[in-house]
């Protein structure tokens, strides 16, 4: 090997040793962050449901919207009447003449003759069915337009139970039918008058939230009743 050999092997030698050199002088360290913690610290808070409401206030009168009126059947001596502000549901005395109580069922169609074995079929038959089995006296009683045995029957248990002489028939002026239960917003007939042809007293419907409309009185004239402003 010539000298020029040797001196350029020497230079690479010298070369490697100083790359090792310095290998081995700045070894590749190891950086450390932080501590991994082994357990996670939590706390607990109550969640309560609300309810998110606005109030706004008015000035106002409180009454009751609408009005029902009463159909009055023919003569006698008006003998009880609700005090004003009663609520009188299904099956409860509305009001009471000549010492006779009239029971208020629910319905559209006012009471225009006598219920009994041999009337023909209507749509008040029904009307009546429907109250008795509401009432709880209709065992066997289908609800149709059809007066039967059965209705006979649940007209006998009803009246049994309220305590007025059991017939099997209904005559005009011992029911009548309103749209649902009433509250009694005022009357001016009094107990122990004669309501011959006329009289005035109103109702309004029991369960129609208060609103600010004003209220109206309805005057009984028989059967015809015809609103009058207060």
């Amino acid at each position: 090997m010539s000298r020029a050999t040797k001196v350029v092997t020497g230079v690479a030698l010298a070369g490697v040793a100083g790359v090792a050199g310095m290998v081995t002088a700045q070894p590749l360290g190891h950086h450390e962050g932080p501590p991994v913690p082994t357990s996670v610290s939590t706390s607990t808070a109550d969640v309560t449901r609300k309810t998110i409401s606005e109030r706004q206030f008015v000035t106002g009168t409180l009454g009751y919207s609408g009005s029902y009126v009463v159909a009055g059947s023919g003569p006698g001596t008006l003998t009880s009447l609700p005090p004003v502000g009663t609520v009188v549901n299904r099956g409860d005395a509305l009001y009471e003449v000549d010492g006779q109580r009239v029971t208020l069922m629910y319905g559209a169609r006012s009471v225009w003759r006598a219920f009994g074995s041999g009337m023909s079929d209507g749509v008040d038959i029904q009307q009546l069915e429907t109250n008795l089995r509401d009432m709880g006296y209709g065992q066997g009683l289908t609800v149709d337009q059809k007066f039967t045995s059965a209705t006979y029957t649940a007209i006998r248990r009803w009246q049994s139970a309220i305590h007025v002489t059991v017939t099997g028939t209904i005559q005009p002026g011992q029911i009548t039918f309103m749209p649902g239960a009433v509250r009694i917003s005022g009357h001016e007939l009094r107990s122990a008058r004669r309501c011959s042809r006329a009289g005035r007293w109103s109702t309004a419907p029991a369960t129609n939230r208060p609103s600010t409309s004003t209220p109206r009185r309805s005057s009984w004239a028989g059967s015809r009743w015809t609103p009058r402003s207060w």
